[in-house]
């Protein structure tokens, strides 16, 4: 039974850092692919709306699978079913070498500028190439009735309008073909430098007829509502909104445990590895007899250091006798019993509680951050002790034991697991939270997103190493068991 609910409990901490993504996303307005619970291969799966919403065969893990996470640069094409995804049909290239040189300079632009400029400044660097390469053009030109304004006409053959803005609309794309028409030329090219991975679009006079695969016709799709089109301060919300919820999720566990309250007296919650607390037997649960608090239990162990000693426990409906020997030079971090407490007893109110839970919460975050930074400048230095690192078996039996020791107790453990849950995944590590928050920051800073493929690459690796690392602690926790 307490299995069980350990499985449930664990299984709630994964749903509620998916459904953080999930709420941000759904609040922005994009599209949710997939909601899963579970890692892949799919087991079950049932599309409700736009969402298909599945169980995996992998039980620890949990995804949300925004449209457009994975990178945008086909995403600007409406899918059919034709080559590579892209409507396709036969005819001649108008103007085939210029919009493939101009093309070029578009690109080289955006290499230069970045994606954050203003509409004037790729104007007047795109003037400046024209002229180095002799190329006639027209800036700026009144059409038609003398109001519109065409930004570029390229030899009097091709109609250039630059944008700048995060996404295109389908006014956009008749803009051009409106100036195609009082211009009576047959392309168009619209460029928006605003996009990760610029794209130019081609379009063409209805008088032009079809056009060959390379020359796709422009059609917005479902870009608004793509990760990869959103500003960054949007995918980060997306991104940190996991985390957040595993901190909210921690607190309310806390507040909870304080408006329940804990029974009376000195409780242990854990014995160092081959510490005397740990050869002597004790167990997490076991409430310490007539000691009043926790301060008064670490009074006296430093008071007899280095001597045998006795103290009486409760646990469950026995009451023991522990005899254990005392360090005098305890390990750096322990104390000279090796083991961890808490005061139990009492209940706070509501108001009292969700405060008292909230400042428990961010001290928490501080301490386990504090560990993290510790723990890495152990792994560099070569003075990590990582027998205290457990798996997803090590995590489930440890649960197990604190929910056979009573719901209040397992509700403490599933607090700090939540927690620590969200301080892992922000750390700035490729796959996860905070690696991603990384490159938006890099992104931000450079003022173009790194190359698609390093991104996917960098995370590919990230992920391999998670997954073996999660393989190796595992398989040290099976062999504990055993």
């Amino acid at each position: 039974m307490f299995y069980l609910l350990t499985f449930l409990g664990l299984s709630l901490l994964i749903l509620v850092h998916e459904l953080g993504h999930f709420g941000a996303a759904k609040f922005f307005g994009l599209k949710i692919d997939e909601f899963g619970f579970g890692l892949p291969p799919r087991a079950w799966g049932k599309k409700i709306g736009e969402t298909i919403y599945s169980l995996n065969w992998l039980p620890f893990g949990g995804f949300v699978k925004i449209y457009g996470e994975e990178g945008g640069e086909n995403l600007l094409m409406t899918n059919t079913n034709t080559t590579n995804g892209y409507k396709q049909t036969k005819g001649k290239i108008v103007e085939k070498e210029l919009s493939y040189e101009l093309n070029g300079i578009f690109f080289d632009i955006h290499r230069e500028i970045g994606r954050y400029g203003r509409e004037k400044q790729y104007a007047d660097l795109l003037e400046k190439k024209l002229k180095e390469r002799g190329i006639e053009y027209k800036r700026e030109q009144r059409i038609g009735d003398f109001v519109d304004i065409v930004d570029f006409i390229v030899e009097n053959k091709i109609v250039i309008e630059l944008k700048a803005k995060t996404l295109l609309l389908r006014e956009d794309f008749n803009q051009v073909k409106r100036y195609l028409n009082a211009t009576q030329l047959e392309l168009g090219i619209l460029v928006n430098f605003r996009d990760s991975y610029i794209k130019p679009k081609r379009v063409l006079s209805p008088n032009v007829g079809s056009i060959s695969s390379d020359l796709d016709e422009f059609v917005v799709s479902d870009r608004s509502r793509s990760f990869v089109a959103q500003l960054p301060w949007k995918r980060s919300i997306i991104i940190l909104s996991g985390v957040l919820m595993n901190f909210i999720l921690g607190w309310f566990l806390i507040s909870a445990v304080l408006m329940t309250g804990t029974p009376e007296g000195v409780i242990i919650t854990g014995a160092t590895d081959n510490s005397p607390a740990y050869l002597s037997g004790v167990k997490p649960g076991d409430r310490i007899l007539d000691f009043i608090d926790s301060a008064t239990f670490t009074e006296f162990i430093k008071e007899n250091a280095g001597k045998e000693i006795s103290f009486n426990v409760r646990r469950g409906s026995e009451k023991l006798t522990i005899k254990a020997t005392t360090r005098e030079n305890p390990p750096q971090g322990e104390g000279a019993l090796g083991v961890s407490l808490i005061d139990g007893g009492g209940r706070l109110g509501f108001a009292t509680a969700i405060l008292e839970g909230l400042k428990t919460t961010i001290t928490l975050i501080g301490l386990i951050i504090g560990s993290f930074v510790f723990l890495i400048k152990g792994l560099i230095l070569g003075s990590a002790d990582l027998a205290g690192v457990v798996g997803p078996i090590g995590i489930f039996n440890v649960a197990g034991e604190a929910g056979s020791l009573g719901l209040v107790y397992f509700l403490n453990l599933l607090a700090l697991i939540s927690i620590n849950l969200g301080v892992i995944n922000i750390l700035p590590f490729p796959a996860l939270d905070g690696g991603r928050l990384l490159f938006i920051l890099i992104e931000k800073v450079k003022g173009s997103p790194l190359p698609q493929k390093f991104e996917q690459l960098t995370n590919g690796i990230g992920f391999a190493l998670l997954i073996a690392l999660m393989v190796v602690i595992t398989l040290r926790d099976i062999s504990n068991l055993v």
